[in-house]
């Protein structure tokens, strides 16, 4: 399985990306041996509050199913 990490309007240290990675490897490896990939996605975005928002998508190829995408905003 492979894993990829990118940020897009955000400061990415290599930290945060050791982080996401390890935090993907535990969260799928119940279903490892089914994946084909794994992408994540962190996009910062100013709001019109002027609050800065972060949104995380991930997106795994699941052999059987497809694609498989969940997002989340904070």
């Amino acid at each position: 399985m492979q894993v990829k990490v990118c940020a897009n309007n955000i400061e990415f240290s290599t930290a945060l990306q050791r982080y996401a990675e390890a935090r993907i490897w535990l969260a799928v490896q119940h279903v490892a041996s089914r994946l084909s990939w794994v992408g994540v996605r962190l996009e910062g975005r100013a709001m019109r509050d002027g609050v800065p928002r972060i949104t995380c998508q991930i997106d795994a190829w699941l052999r059987g199913r497809g694609v498989i995408t969940v997002r989340h905003t904070d």
